[in-house]
């Protein structure tokens, strides 16, 4: 079986992630503070999407990494968008650890 760490789809990671923690759509729902699974279950199966104002909460719920999680709902949400950001990102961590290799500093 997949790791939630393996998928891309931010409906397909929660309901991973659900499995792996053993915890049903209703106890995540509750902990969000919907009174029935519905649209946990309506994100998961990608009916809708992810509020990017419920990143933080979920990934807490589920003890995941919060900015790994929020990059994937971004990516969903923009995905033009967010490949730039993220290769800007990407690009400027390579660059600063770079940087640190020829002046010998630590991070």
């Amino acid at each position: 079986m997949a790791s939630y760490r393996d998928l891309d789809t931010p409906g397909d990671i929660i309901g991973q992630r659900r499995k792996e923690l053993h915890m049903t759509q209703t106890e995540i729902a509750r902990k969000m503070g919907y009174r029935n699974p519905n649209f946990l279950s309506m994100m998961e199966s990608g009916t809708s999407r992810v509020p990017l104002e419920r990143c933080q909460e979920i990934a807490d719920i589920l003890e995941m990494d919060q900015i790994w999680f929020l990059q994937r709902v971004l990516a969903d949400h923009f995905p033009g968008v967010a490949s730039t950001l993220f290769a800007v990102e990407s690009l400027e961590r390579m660059l600063a650890d770079a940087r640190r290799r020829q002046t010998g500093s630590t991070p």
